[in-house]
């Protein structure tokens, strides 16, 4: 039996209240984790028995600089102290790592983490131009003692090649893609979605597409976890005018899978109101703000 899988934005609102001194959700009431760096990115965590495990990308040369790299911080007072940024990835000029992001599998004692990683140093179109969006797929390591060390080997990740990859730059030989959405687990599968890019660095046109695994948190051999990209289609999720809107940061949410939606021009911003669901549609189909319709795949 099919499940229908809506995808939704949120379509209603609370009303704000003023924060104590003491209130955890005041961001001058936070705690630094770090303060290396001049690029700091996806604090993304995984808790474990109370020991939170964070990865981010980071560097010392800003957003998409040389040295972006991918790190993890460990916390075992419940986020009160932070153990210093360790690498996950090395800090090598013109080979970035970045966008990480990770996924705890009980079963196996390990937590995945799943990011960018231009390992091939393949440049941008133009000289000195950021590269740590470009690649082929992405790829993982996992830990088994909570982030302390990450395993020798990498693993790939891979996702097949589309009409927006052939129709880039590189004519498909490269993929542009970024991802920012933490995992989640739905029957045992992983989910997360990822933006593919067609225009550098982070320009029209874009689409959505949906990562699933249903034997990461199972699978002991690394090299034997399967992955599908879905739609299996030759185009993902689209949004009109397909040319020049902005479309990027999905997040499956709560065994749904929803998405924001940035302006053509300036920082993601609050949409339009529209329904909180549509009907299914094939995939492919052109919604405008925000496409909140996509076909069931058993969610």
């Amino acid at each position: 039996m099919f499940h229908l899988v809506l995808i939704f934005l949120t379509c209603c609102c609370t009303a704000g209240r003023a924060a104590s001194d003491d209130d955890f959700r005041n961001i001058t009431n936070g705690v630094t984790i770090s303060d290396k760096g001049t690029y700091f990115d996806q604090p993304y965590c995984s808790v474990v028995n109370g020991t939170f495990t964070c990865v981010i990308t980071t560097s010392f040369s800003g957003e998409g600089g040389n040295g972006e790299h991918v790190v993890n911080s460990i916390s075992y007072d419940l986020g009160a102290t932070w153990t210093p940024l360790a690498n996950i990835e090395p800090s090598v000029n013109g080979k970035p790592s970045s966008y990480a992001v990770n996924v705890y599998a009980p079963a196996l004692g390990r937590i995945y983490a799943i990011y960018g990683d231009n390992w091939e140093g393949i440049p941008g179109p133009e000289k000195g131009s950021r590269n740590d969006e470009l690649g082929v797929s992405f790829w993982m390591r996992y830990s088994i003692d909570l982030g302390l060390t990450w395993s020798k080997d990498i693993y790939e990740v891979p996702f097949p090649t589309t009409a927006i990859d052939r129709a880039n730059h590189w004519k498909g030989r490269v993929k542009m893609f970024w991802n920012v959405d933490q995992p989640i687990v739905v029957n045992g599968a992983v989910y997360f979605a990822f933006t593919k890019i067609g225009t550098y660095v982070q320009s029209p046109p874009e689409e959505v597409y949906f990562m699933t695994s249903p034997n990461l948190l199972t699978e002991p051999d690394p090299s034997k976890v399967s992955w599908t990209m879905l739609p299996e289609a030759d185009h993902g999720l689209m949004t009109t005018p397909y040319e020049t809107t902005v479309f990027e940061e999905p997040h499956v949410v709560h065994g749904a899978l929803a998405h924001t939606h940035a302006p053509p021009a300036g920082p993601p911003a609050h949409l339009p109101p529209v329904p909180c669901a549509q009907r299914i549609e094939p995939a492919g189909t052109r919604v405008a703000h925000g496409a909140l319709a996509f076909p069931p795949f058993g969610l």
